[in-house]
């Protein structure tokens, strides 16, 4: 069945796919944020969608490097697929939680480990080296990320 549900007003997803679990990644610059921040977007998801929701708290930076956080990541991950078939699982995050959610997806495949159904990315900070133009040709149009 199709599920909806929207997502902090920014986007609405329509998952033809059944969905039993999600992996949810805060955003925050990989510095700060946590998931007690996102428990009302956390608890709407769930709800509409009729999942399980879980919140990663991972390792922040600069107390604690990369790879910490996406290794972090992918020790729940690892747990979520003992629980759920990964094609039941979404992967979703905003911002540095965003970036991180494609990283654990790239890790996965590297690793050759089941990917999960789908990712949910809002505004998604994919690009820490801004080398790419999209910071400047779409100055505006993102609600959450600016080019100063």
């Amino acid at each position: 069945p199709v599920r909806d549900c929207i997502l902090t007003n920014l986007a609405l997803l329509n998952l033809s796919l059944p969905l039993s679990g999600a992996l949810q990644l805060h955003g925050g610059a990989y510095v700060y944020g946590s998931c007690y921040h996102y428990w009302q977007t956390s608890a709407l998801v769930a709800m509409k969608a009729g999942i399980a929701i879980t919140c990663v708290e991972y390792r922040l930076a600069p107390q604690n490097p990369y790879p910490a956080g996406l290794n972090d990541a992918l020790a729940v991950y690892k747990t979520l697929i003992k629980q759920y078939k990964p094609k039941n699982i979404v992967i979703m995050g905003d911002s540095a939680g965003g970036g991180l959610s494609l990283a654990l997806t790239l890790k996965l495949k590297a690793e050759k480990l089941p990917i999960p159904g789908a990712l949910v990315l809002i505004s998604p900070w994919s690009d820490l080296g801004k080398t790419g133009d999209t910071m400047t040709t779409l100055a505006g149009v993102d609600p959450l990320l600016q080019y100063e």
